[in-house]
C-alpha cells in the first residue's frame, strides 16, 4: 500500500487538491484518512460527495503525528488488512509537523507500506504576507515536502512568481515547485506523484517531535492544539439558520 501524505497549514486547499487528484485518476484505488481537530470533520465530507465511491476514514479527536500517533498507525494497519487500497492518501491537521508523521510512518518499517514522497500545499497570500514570522511548525511542512504546491497563486504576475518560487526553493532546495493552476496540468504528472521520484527528505529523529503542548479538555467540546508557537482552537457550528427579515432587530 502505497502512502501519499497532502500536508499544509489551515485553508491552503489540502481537500481540495485530494478531491481533484482522485477525480483525474479514477482508475486508482484510493483511500483517504482525514484528520482534523474537533467533533466533526467536514473535509471527510466533501471528500465522500464525489460521483465515484471513495473509502474515508475520519480522526477527529488527536493529531495523527503525536498525540494521537499510536491510534494513527493502528488504522494504518487496519485499513491495509482490511482494504489494502492501491494509494491511502493522508491528511494531517494543519497543524501536524510533517517530520514527524512521516517518522512515525518510516518507524513501522514494514515491506507493505510504501511511502510516497510528500506533497505540501502553500498558500500563496498566507505564506508570503506571514512568512517572516511562521513558525518552525510551517517551515517544517515546506522543508519536508518532496512537492510544494502554490495555491491560489493563479493571479500572481511572472515576476511575482519568480520571486515567491525562489524562496520556496531556498527552504526546499530538492522539492518540485508548482505554480499557476494545478488543474490544468495533465493526468500523468498527477500519477508522477504516486511514484517514488527521487529520496524522501529524511525525517529527523525526536523523541517529542512536534515540540508541543498540549492541553484537551476531557469533555472533548474544546481543543486547544498547540504545537510550537501555534494556538488553533477548532469551532463547529451546527443547526445553523438564518432568520427571516421580518424577525431582524
Amino acid at each position: 500500500m502505497k502512502i501519499l501524505i497532502v500536508s499544509g497549514f489551515l485553508g491552503a486547499g489540502k481537500t481540495t487538491f485530494i478531491r481533484h487528484l482522485t477525480d483525474t485518476l479514477p482508475q486508482v484505488d484510493f483511500a483517504i484518512f482525514e484528520n482534523e481537530i474537533g467533533g466533526t470533520d467536514l473535509d471527510a465530507k466533501v471528500l465522500r460527495d464525489v460521483d465515484r465511491s471513495l473509502n474515508v476514514y475520519e480522526m477527529t479527536e488527536n493529531c495523527v503525528c503525536c498525540t494521537g500517533k499510536a491510534d494513527f498507525l493502528t488504522n494504518l494497519m487496519t485499513i491495509l488488512s482490511a482494504l489494502d487500497p492501491e494509494v491511502l492518501i493522508v491528511e494531517p491537521t494543519g497543524a501536524a509537523r510533517l517530520s514527524a508523521l512521516m517518522g512515525a510512518i518510516e518507524g513501522l518499517q514494514y515491506d507493505a507500506l510504501e511511502l510516497l514522497p510528500p506533497l505540501t500545499l502553500v498558500d500563496a497570500g498566507t505564506f508570503f504576507r506571514e512568512k517572516d514570522d511562521f513558525s518552525e511548525l510551517r517551515l517544517d511542512q515546506i522543508r519536508h515536502g518532496s512537492v510544494l504546491v502554490l495555491s491560489k497563486s493563479e493571479q500572481l504576475s511572472p515576476e511575482e512568481t519568480a520571486v515567491y518560487r525562489q524562496e520556496l526553493q531556498e527552504l526546499a532546495p530538492e522539492a518540485e515547485i508548482i505554480t499557476g493552476d494545478y488543474k490544468k496540468r495533465s493526468a500523468d504528472w498527477f500519477r508522477s506523484l504516486l511514484e517514488k521520484r527521487g529520496g524522501l527528505v529524511p525525517a529527523q529523529e525526536d523523541h517529542e517531535p512536534c515540540q508541543e503542548h498540549h492541553h484537551h479538555d476531557h469533555d472533548h467540546h474544546d481543543h486547544d492544539h498547540h504545537h510550537g508557537e501555534e494556538a488553533l482552537t477548532t469551532v463547529t457550528l451546527t443547526r445553523v439558520a438564518v432568520a427571516h427579515p421580518l424577525y431582524q432587530i
